[in-house]
């Protein structure tokens, strides 16, 4: 029995080195940090969409080539993988097999609310930015790289995730006992090149080549998440080949 004992003993010290030298240690104890883990539905995503696009199609001031932006598969999944890490402050490395460059935006909340309040709040508190933000001088009298990213001209795709966490550092070495994260990731990422985040004129004024304008914004993109003209447009036409059989 004794020797069964060591023996269990043994195979258990190997298996913490094991899994200490591989990280899994490390990753065990992120994962005990989540309260929830979220799971966008369909509609969650295409609020996201919508709450993004209203922000862009209404800059002030107006932006001339803004384009509307649609829900992408890829970038919803790095943002909830990284939302699952439980840390507030920007990742690093964010890839994308079609953008050289990802965005990302950060939100943290307390208490836990439903997905589509905390979305509304966070895209609503980025948006806010723009108080702090003066187009001309591009000075900021706080924080405004969120906005700026949000209102981005050439950024066209969003992705982005939920999770509710346990004893998350929110900064300044202050510690919530519950934080709801959102991360957003955005193709191609903005805030580069030191530039002004869009171009000011009339709205869709200067919307590239085979574009047209849709409330406010410049898009050549229809069928995807967000996009709830063409859903009706898809929908009347299914309707009018349904008939003609």
């Amino acid at each position: 029995m004794n020797r069964a004992i060591l023996l269990a003993c043994v195979c258990w010290l190997w298996l913490l080195h094991y899994n200490f030298n591989h990280g899994e240690v490390v990753l065990h104890r992120t994962r005990r940090t989540i309260i929830n883990s979220t799971v966008l539905r369909e509609s969650e995503k295409k609020f996201s969409v919508i709450r993004h696009n209203d922000a862009r199609a209404d800059t002030n001031p107006s932006g001339s080539n803004l384009q509307k932006m649609s829900w992408d598969e890829e970038l919803g999944v790095t943002a909830q993988e990284y939302s699952r890490e439980c840390i507030y402050r920007h990742s690093s490395g964010r890839k994308h097999s079609k953008f050289p460059w990802v965005g990302e935006n950060l939100y943290v909340g307390s208490p836990e609310v439903a997905p589509r309040k905390i979305l509304n709040t966070a895209i609503t508190h980025w948006d806010d930015e723009k108080y702090n933000y003066t187009y001309d001088t591009q000075a900021c009298t706080a924080v405004c790289s969120h906005y700026t990213q949000v209102v981005w001209d050439d950024t066209y795709a969003v992705g982005c995730g939920i999770t509710t966490c346990k004893d998350i550092d929110v900064g300044d070495g202050e510690i919530w006992p519950v934080g709801q994260l959102v991360v957003c990731h955005y193709g191609p990422g903005g805030n580069m090149n030191q530039r002004q985040p869009y171009d000011m004129g009339v709205y869709c004024s200067v919307c590239p080549r085979g574009f047209w304008c849709e409330n406010n914004l410049c898009t050549n993109r229809v069928g995807r998440v967000g996009s709830g003209s063409s859903l009706y447009i898809t929908a009347f036409f299914a309707i009018v080949i349904a008939q003609a059989l």
